[in-house]
């Protein structure tokens, strides 16, 4: 049997109560990983094969030394801080097996598990947490293979560590509780931390005479990649001096390299960033409810 469809948390506030395990949550996507005696394969959320998306992570047979185990998790790419980068993983995840080679050394992945469903032959979904967490903490390291740590009973202490490293979130999970395949279950409970990114403005969308959205993107090694559009937190700036103020970013191409048109957009040289606050990472690489929070005043050239 290869992939189980994934068991998933309620969203909810901080747990305040004891009796919790407490895992940071990244910004990656969810991953299983499962020993094959030929190979390891790997499943999305939906069950659909990603194996020959992520070569590189066919060393974790090696690195375990297993032929048999299935492991729930997380795949993030991390940037040069370390960072989960979830606009990078989007580009990985959509060049497909035949760009996974070409960005294998420019967007390398990491497999974070934070839960083992069989060992050897053995399923271990019906034990409680405790006992898949034991098998976890034995899981070697590697550069493509990070074990997700686990607290006990301390939700306040990890979410101080997610505000002060603008991370997405925890999620707590009942101690005790089984693995249930497929349910949605108040016994792992999510909550998320709005985050804040530096983002390039690469347009604005004016509709009725005033400023609508500011066009997002984020910068990569070859070019600038679309990731939404912030409504929230733009000046309420009459169209004509916006068009005045802008007249030195004006531009006939998109910027952008993975979008062709955006309605009712005004071009613009990316030559300004500003800090986004924003909920989450769609799947498909976008921004949820982002909103600017400030322009950079060193990224600002007003050509005035």
């Amino acid at each position: 049997m290869g992939w189980v469809k994934p068991m998933e948390p309620v969203r909810g506030p901080l747990v305040g109560e004891e009796g919790y395990w407490v895992q940071l949550k990244f910004d990656g996507v969810r991953l299983m990983a499962e020993g094959q005696p030929s190979k390891v394969a790997l499943y999305n959320r939906r069950g659909q094969e990603r194996t020959s998306h992520y070569p590189e992570l066919q060393n974790l047979k090696d690195v375990l030394q297993r032929h048999d185990f299935l492991l729930d998790g997380e795949l993030i790419a991390p940037d040069a801080h370390g960072r989960p980068d979830f606009s990078s993983l989007i580009r990985r995840d959509a060049a497909g097996p035949s760009g996974a080679r070409r960005l294998q050394e420019i967007i390398p992945v990491q497999f974070v598990p934070f839960d083992v469903l069989r060992w050897d032959g053995r399923w271990l979904i019906d034990q409680p947490i405790e006992s898949r967490l034991e098998y976890l903490q034995n899981i070697p390291k590697s550069a493509e293979l990070v074990p997700a740590g686990s607290w006990h009973d301390q939700p306040a202490a990890l979410w101080s560590q997610v505000v002060a490293r603008n991370l997405e979130g925890v999620v707590a999970k009942r101690a005790g509780s089984p693995y249930l395949p497929g349910r949605t279950s108040p016994l792992w409970r999510k909550t998320k931390h709005r985050r804040t990114l530096r983002a390039w403005i690469g347009g604005m969308v004016i509709r009725e005479g005033r400023l609508r959205s500011l066009c997002l993107g984020r910068m990569h090694p070859d070019g600038l990649y679309y990731i939404g559009n912030a409504g929230s937190g733009v000046p309420d700036v009459p169209e004509e001096e916006l068009r005045r103020w802008s007249a030195h970013l004006r531009q006939d191409r998109c910027p952008f390299r993975n979008v062709a048109t955006i309605p009712g957009a005004i071009w613009w040289t990316p030559e300004i960033q500003a800090d986004v606050e924003y909920a989450e990472w769609t799947p498909s690489g976008r921004l949820r409810q982002p909103a600017i929070k400030r322009f950079v005043p060193s990224a600002v050239n007003t050509g005035r």
